[in-house]
């Protein structure tokens, strides 16, 4: 086995590793937002402090993924920076990392904060506008879609024109789940 299968295994097991970590907060994003009262929103919000492993996750992503592409000269099929599927997946891990920091990260702090805070009882409003700011929504599911996007070019090495095609048209995807989820997350629960 070459250093460069190697460190593609790496490379993939950590992708692996973020879609889990995604998939684990966004379900407690949409769980959450639904809930009927505040102690049931403040245990299933609780996967959302779990953000902050992205940025390791991120960086390992774009140290293998740059290693990778350094390992390629030896290869027949050798790619650089400049091939458009490879610097556009740099740019949306490094627009995800910033995102995560910017964005994501404080909105789950806030919503953490005022869980903490609240007292047991029925989901008030104004909490229940934290857990469902479209803003967070739409981006904080844009992303994974367009890092969905981001592993279809690696996969079929386009040029950059399709490479930005292709990850516009996930984060368009992952964008209106993320307003449609908000939506119906700003919706009072129903009690039975």
């Amino acid at each position: 086995m070459e250093l460069y299968e190697v460190v593609l295994f790496g490379h993939i097991t950590v992708l692996l590793l973020a879609m889990v970590l995604a998939g684990a907060i966004h379900a407690s994003q949409w769980l959450a937002a639904r809930a009927s009262t505040v102690a049931e929103m403040r245990a299933l919000a609780k996967p959302q402090a779990w953000g902050i492993l992205f940025a390791p996750v991120v960086a390992l992503m774009l140290l293998l993924g740059g290693w990778l592409v350094q390992l390629s000269d030896d290869r027949r099929d050798a790619y650089s920076f400049g091939d458009g599927w490879v610097w556009t997946a740099a740019l949306v891990l490094a627009f995800a990392f910033v995102e995560g920091f910017a964005l994501e990260g404080p909105h789950a702090e806030g919503l953490l904060t005022a869980l903490g805070e609240a007292p047991d009882g029925p989901v008030t409003p104004e909490i229940r506008a934290r857990a469902s700011a479209t803003v967070p929504w739409v981006i904080g599911h844009a992303v994974p879609f367009m890092i969905i996007g981001v592993v279809a070019n690696m996969v079929n090495k386009p040029g950059a024109a399709v490479s930005l095609l292709v990850i516009a048209a996930g984060a368009v995807v992952g964008g209106l789940l993320g307003l449609v989820g908000s939506r119906r997350a700003a919706a009072p629960a129903r009690v039975a």
